[in-house]
């Protein structure tokens, strides 16, 4: 395969060869042939490619993004949550003889954390089978 892609490459010899064409061209049909400047690269001046529909982050935009950052990423690892209300309420409802499955749509949180938060704190909810 690197042997068909090479031929379809272009190469210096073949745009002078091109360049040579057109200046025989344009001389033939009496036109007089202008050399061409090479371009020069300069430098990015600020703020250069900005328009209307692009999005400038400020720096308030930047503190804004981090305090959504911190809202969603929720606590750091390591930090010990808050849970003694949720905890009383867990107990209740296990006096109560809700089920587990109840219980954890009620506090509004998953099975596996009512599972730690029962083991560590001696809970038990009942087993209701479906009939």
């Amino acid at each position: 395969m690197h042997h068909l892609t090479t031929l379809n490459l272009p190469t210096p010899s073949s745009k002078e060869a091109d360049r040579q064409w057109l200046a025989a061209m344009l001389a033939d049909a009496g036109e007089h042939v202008i050399d061409v400047i090479p371009i020069e690269q300069r430098p990015l001046v600020s703020r250069q490619w900005v328009a209307g529909d692009m999005t400038i982050i400020t720096q308030a935009r930047r503190e804004e993004q981090a305090r959504k950052a911190l809202r969603k990423g929720g606590r750091p690892h390591g930090a010990i949550a808050d849970d003694s209300a949720l905890i009383e309420r867990a107990r209740a409802m296990s006096v109560l003889g809700v089920s587990r499955y109840a219980a954890a749509r009620q506090l509004q949180i998953g099975c596996t954390r009512l599972d730690r938060i029962a083991a560590r704190h001696g809970l038990t909810f009942s087993q209701k089978i479906a009939e």
